[in-house]
């Protein structure tokens, strides 16, 4: 290789460790295909371009096959977290709209002339416009003790798998009683 190749000013390279060349770091005596880092190369003796490489597409000889069965559990593992973060979340939301449903109806209790008969209706009706069928397994008792009004839903909050057992869940909340409170 003629020395203005390099620079093309006319300037001669520093000089070369080695017969290797300083911009591509190869043998500057070697054919095309050899020139090449052995990682980077993807032609092959005919020219064609090859995708392949070793751990990069293909199989690794030494693999063995592992990779199909780690992928299998992989997935399984990922459906079973999945199912069980959402019987949580739904656990979670009957849990939560059950327990502002008990404490509305315990405040519409409250006020003077309504009593446990205003709360006993409101849930019952504020129940499956919230919950729809979820709550076909839940039960909503109203009782007064002293100068407050309990309103209580308990039962079992179904699950979407056969694999999950029906969750308990029983809620509380209470209310003065406005009526009771004035008349002490």
């Amino acid at each position: 290789m003629h020395w203005e190749s390099f620079s093309g000013k006319g300037v001669p390279p520093a000089p070369v460790a080695a017969g290797r060349d300083p911009v591509r770091g190869n043998s500057v005596h070697s054919s095309r295909k050899d020139s090449w880092p052995a990682a980077s190369r993807f032609c092959d003796s005919i020219g064609r371009v090859r995708l392949w490489r070793k751990g990069c597409l293909g199989r690794d000889p030494e693999e063995g096959g592992s990779a199909t069965v780690e992928f299998v559990a992989s997935v399984v593992l990922l459906a079973l977290v999945f199912v069980a973060s959402v019987e949580v979340g739904s656990y979670a939301f009957v849990r939560n709209v059950a327990q502002a449903a008990a404490v509305e109806a315990a405040r519409h209790a409250a006020p003077v002339g309504r009593g446990e008969a205003a709360a006993a209706s409101h849930i019952r009706r504020a129940l499956p416009e919230t919950l729809g069928g979820y709550s076909r397994d839940l039960e909503a008792h109203v009782w007064q003790s002293g100068p407050f009004v309990r309103v209580a839903v308990e039962g079992n909050v179904r699950s979407m798998s056969l694999l999950v057992p029906d969750l308990p869940l029983r809620v509380e909340a209470w209310a003065f009683l406005e009526g009771e409170v004035i008349r002490r």
